[in-house]
Order: structure tokens, then sequence, then C-alpha cells
């Protein structure tokens, strides 16, 4: 897969993105998330005050904390039909889910505590979703 359809849940838009081009990057966020599904949550690479939280009752969510003032953004990633509903679902959004593959991302309030973290952020959470894309896509 070398696209996907991303939904800003703050503002509405949606764009295609297309696979990031540092494979390195990539695979740290990867080693991220491999943390994170087997303890259920874990380091946030290069960033010492932040953790990844992967819930075990929800397959393609994933949400980044801050250990100062809490959650700053969430994620979630529909690849199959069944996920994508309930992700849909539990992100509370009206209607249907769009066409598989896509992804989905929410600022949180501990991110308007923290604008430095936008920074970085928009970079890691394109990282994220490949590493996600590549763990849990069929």
């Amino acid at each position: 897969m070398q696209s996907i359809l991303h939904l800003d849940l703050n503002t509405g838009q949606s764009k295609t993105i297309y696979r990031v081009s540092d494979p390195t990057r990539v695979e740290m966020a990867a080693q991220d998330l491999a943390e994170a599904v087997s303890c259920g949550s874990g380091a946030v690479s290069d960033q010492p005050n932040y953790r990844l939280t992967v819930p075990r009752h929800l397959f393609g969510l994933a949400t980044i904390d801050s250990l100062e003032t809490g959650p700053v953004v969430r994620l979630a990633a529909g690849f199959t039909k069944s996920s994508s509903h309930a992700l849909w679902r539990f992100l509370g959004l009206p209607d249907n889910p769009p066409v598989e593959p896509w992804c989905a991302a929410r600022l949180l309030d501990g991110a308007f505590f923290e604008p430095e973290c936008v920074v970085w952020l928009s970079q890691y959470e394109l990282q994220l979703i490949w590493a996600m894309v590549d763990r849990w896509s069929i």
C-alpha cells in the first residue's frame, strides 16, 4: 500500500497521503508501536515526555500522551470493513466510514497546552500511520 486517505477530525479536511520516504523513521515508529501493543503503552522515539498507548480491545487505534498534560492526539486506521465501523463508532462520527483504507487524526486537549509538540507530532503521526499500515493491513 503506497497511499491512504487521511482525515483531519479537527478541521474536517481530508487528503491522500503517500508513504513517507524515510524508512528508518517508520521503523522507529514501528518499534514504538510494537512496544505499545505488547505492553499497552510505550515510549515515543526521541520524545522522552510522551507515551504511545494502544488499547487491546480496539484494533487500529493509538493515542499519544504527554506525561505533563495528558492525551495530545488520537489516531485511528481502518483497514477492514469491520474494524473501520468499530473505529468510526468509537470516534463518535456520524454516518459510515469512508472506504478502506483510511486513517484519521484528532488533536486532543493536551496538544493545546503544549503547542510546541505539534512541530514534531505531524511528522511522527505520518510515520506511525505507515507503521500501523505495515503491521495491520491485509
